[in-house]
Parts: C-alpha cells; sequence; structure tokens
C-alpha cells in the first residue's frame, strides 16, 4: 500500500473518531426526558444550598426549598401558624409538621409532571415527615447526603451571608459574591441569618442530630442514599464540587446508559455502582 493511501486511511480514521466523539459530546449535554426527584440531606451548612442552588439554575433544574417554599406558599397557612414558623426558624427549632405538610402540599403543585429533574432541600426533615407526605410530593429518586464533618459546617455559618430574596448562600473564601455585600442574581443586600449565632447555631445542630440526622438510615436501608463526599472530603474548590454535584445527577439521569459516559465525568468507581443499584431500584 502507498504511503499516501495509508495517509488517507489514517486521515479518515481521525476524522471518524472525531465525530464520535463529537457525537458523544451533544448526548452528553442533550436535554433529559427523564425527571428525578433528587433530595438532600445533611447537616446545616453542609453545602446543600451553597451547591445545589447554583447547579440548578446552570442547568435548569428546578430547585424547592422548605424556606423558599415558606415564603412563598405563606397563603397557604394562617397569619398566626406563619408568623409563628418564621419565629421557630430564627430559633433554629422546628416548624410543625402541619404547617410544612401544608406548605408543601401547595409548593408541589408547581412541580411538572415530566422532563424535569427537581432539587428538594429540607424537607422532610424528620422520620414521621417522610412517612407523611403530600400527595404529590411522592418519594425521592434519590437522596445525596452531603456527608460534610459538623465542626467544618460550624465554621462556615459563622460567616456564610444569604440573599433574602431568593436565599442563595455565600462564603467568603470559597465562594464569595462578585460584588461585595450584593447578590450575583438579584442584586439585593445580603445579611447574615439570625440563626447564626453561637446559642442558635448549636441548637439548630442539636435538631439536626435528634431529628434528621435518623433519615440517613431511613433512606439507606432504602437504598435511596448516596453520600456527595468522597472518604477524602475535599471543600477547597467549589468548582469541584459543583461538578460533582453535575456528574452525579447527569449519571443518574442516563441510568442504564450511564456506563457510556463515564468517562466524561470524575465520578469514582464505587460511587457509581452505588448510583446504578439506586437507580435500577426506582
Amino acid at each position: 500500500m502507498s504511503c499516501e493511501a495509508r495517509r488517507g486511511e489514517g486521515g479518515l480514521l481521525y476524522t471518524l473518531t472525531a465525530f464520535s466523539l463529537i457525537i458523544d459530546k451533544l448526548v452528553f449535554s442533550a436535554i433529559l426526558i427523564a425527571m428525578s426527584k433528587i433530595l438532600f440531606l445533611g447537616p446545616p451548612a453542609a453545602g446543600k444550598t451553597r451547591i445545589g442552588k447554583p447547579v440548578a439554575i446552570e442547568k435548569k433544574y428546578i430547585y424547592a426549598s422548605s424556606s423558599h417554599a415558606l415564603k412563598e406558599r405563606k397563603y397557604s397557612i394562617s397569619d398566626k401558624d406563619y408568623e409563628n414558623a418564621l419565629m421557630l426558624a430564627q430559633q433554629g427549632e422546628l416548624v410543625p409538621d402541619e404547617i410544612m405538610y401544608n406548605v408543601w402540599s401547595q409548593e408541589t403543585k408547581r412541580f411538572p409532571k415530566k422532563g424535569s429533574t427537581i432539587f428538594i432541600d429540607g424537607y422532610p426533615r424528620t422520620i414521621a415527615q417522610a412517612q407523611n407526605i403530600p400527595e404529590g410530593f411522592g418519594e425521592p429518586d434519590l437522596v445525596i447526603y452531603f456527608n460534610l464533618d459538623i465542626n467544618k459546617c460550624k465554621n462556615g455559618i459563622a460567616t456564610r451571608l444569604v440573599c433574602p430574596n431568593d436565599d442563595t448562600v455565600y462564603v467568603p473564601n470559597h465562594n464569595p459574591e462578585k460584588v461585595k455585600g450584593k447578590c450575583d442574581i438579584c442584586g439585593q443586600d445580603l445579611i447574615r441569618r439570625g440563626d447564626s449565632n453561637p446559642e442558635v447555631n448549636q441548637r439548630r445542630y442539636d435538631i439536626y442530630q435528634q431529628h434528621t440526622y435518623p433519615l440517613v438510615n431511613y433512606y439507606k436501608e432504602r437504598n435511596k442514599l448516596i453520600n456527595f463526599y468522597g472518604d477524602d472530603i475535599d471543600t477547597s474548590s467549589f468548582e469541584k464540587e459543583k461538578k460533582r454535584l453535575k456528574d452525579i445527577v447527569f449519571l443518574f439521569n442516563h441510568g442504564a446508559h450511564a456506563a457510556k459516559y463515564k468517562h466524561y465525568t470524575d465520578i469514582d468507581q464505587y460511587t457509581f455502582d452505588q448510583l446504578m443499584q439506586i437507580y435500577k431500584g426506582k
């Protein structure tokens, strides 16, 4: 075979390989038609909102949190219950089950029937709530446990700033706001939450350990739960944290075809195998 022919074959092979990679990347970035309800679980300031909200905005997922639902769905409860709920939240206490049930009953009405990924942050917070969820809420398809050490969480909660309008969280030296004191999304002045003082802060963690942490085993026993952070917990890069969340959701949503696209992600084999077990149990 002549050198020209070999070069021709090589050029064709290169073209076909490049074309295959382009097709793979198009599929990788394609909008998925399957809907997934993904519950975030973890201690206060573990990164649920800080990481989940920006990813939801970037990927056009639905992000639903208890704090935002309470603000937006206050018309579904009495003025007295609404004021009581806000007071309890500021004190680091759990809002009564019946109030949260009514609020989330209204919130779930905005969930689409198909074609979207939904991040749910802050509900249920107790096993009793998990066993009595509103009609339309349903069981989560996947529970992502933000398994960050509580001491690291406490360090973060002492310095974080929050947008009172959309609940976006900013932590200095990690994901600071672009304009000092202003929300990147809406431009609102950032504030420190009333429940971030040391006494209320500690109360929130006590409540979490007593009432919310048992949900970890509850969902683990139901083959729903996966750890967000690996054994070598790395919180040094906000971009890496966001990518890990995007990779987890991407592979889970691709389900039976996920193995074909795993090489585009940074997900380890152990986490991948867990995801596929959970997917098969949907």
